[in-house]
């Protein structure tokens, strides 16, 4: 049996998590742009075959020294990349810090990413980590 949803927008649930029927389970709406927005992040030059300028270029400063300079570059690139990319949201603020992992000899980058769905006047929040890898 089709299942259908009133929602605006639809995405595959990045956990593909299964459903009992065996079908993969769908985010929607905030959830889907959610999604969305970390996908478009996380998505290094060159993964894309068939289109390469859809890429976010924040995995080359991951390599850089882990300080504010860093911070602030990794942040404007995560704007530009998500303006040009994903015109259903607009962005109300961005925070990027660096936390050192001093077990494994590296760091990593948390982002805290508030926005705006155009669709839907209140703000949403989204935070994940980036990695060297």
């Amino acid at each position: 049996m089709a299942r259908y949803s009133t929602a605006t927008y639809s995405d595959i649930d990045l956990d593909l998590t299964k459903l009992n029927d065996g079908d993969v389970q769908r985010d929607t709406d905030i959830d889907a742009v959610s999604n969305s927005i970390q996908n478009i992040v996380e998505t290094m030059q060159g993964s894309r075959r068939m289109l390469p300028e859809f890429a976010s270029q924040v995995y080359g400063l991951l390599f850089e020294p882990m300080d504010e300079v860093t911070e602030a570059y990794i942040g404007q690139g995560i704007i530009e990349i998500l303006r040009r990319w994903d015109n259903r949201i607009i962005i109300e603020r961005i925070s990027v810090n660096f936390n050192p992992d001093n077990a494994h000899a590296v760091g990593y980058y948390t982002i805290h990413l508030n926005y705006i769905l155009r669709s839907n006047p209140s703000i949403q929040s989204i935070k994940f980590i980036l990695r060297q890898q």
